[in-house]
């Protein structure tokens, strides 16, 4: 979601996005004949955590095809930022791409507070009455990630569209 978001705010930049079954060719003469030709693009690793483990417990770690792209003599040429996502603990990510210097930014999504969750909820067009529906049905928590928000806000969204669709074509 935050990146889908970011995406739309960065009119300028474009978005490569590589899925997890693609990772294993971040080497590959191709791929980077791609990025070449698309600077001032984003690289986008999503769920990163089988590639970028520590190289002390995986061999088969693609962190230095990472660190070459990102910090090396690669990023020089390419000169495109990375955006790696992982769902693993900060540790189990190995050290050079978390030295000071390599990265950037790090971010750790968290559940959103009450008061976080029903302010986003009315950012995506939910009324407070809505809101305390939800709650009462089970489907508001104190604590929600944002992940889960957007997750109900498509659940409600489809329920919606299908009740206020119930005349003319679908």
């Amino acid at each position: 979601t935050y990146i889908k978001n970011l995406a739309k705010e960065l009119t300028n930049k474009k978005f490569i996005y590589v899925p997890e079954f693609m990772i294993s060719c971040l080497n590959d003469p191709e791929l980077i004949g791609l990025f070449l030709s698309h600077s001032n693009s984003v690289l986008v690793i999503e769920d990163a955590e089988k590639v970028i483990v520590s190289r002390d417990n995986d061999k088969s770690s693609l962190v230095s095809v990472i660190l070459n792209i990102s910090d090396g003599i690669l990023s020089d040429i390419l000169k495109i930022p990375v955006i790696l996502t992982y769902n693993t603990k900060s540790e189990n990510i190995d050290e050079a791409l978390m030295r000071k210097g390599r990265l950037k930014y790090k971010h750790e999504f968290k559940k959103l507070n009450e008061k976080n969750c029903k302010k986003l909820l009315n950012h995506l067009g939910f009324k407070d009455k809505e809101i305390d529906k939800l709650k009462k049905d089970d489907k508001v928590k104190e604590e929600m990630s944002i992940a889960d928000i957007y997750y109900l806000k498509d659940e409600i969204g489809d329920t919606k569209k299908k009740e206020e669709s119930k005349f003319g074509f679908n």
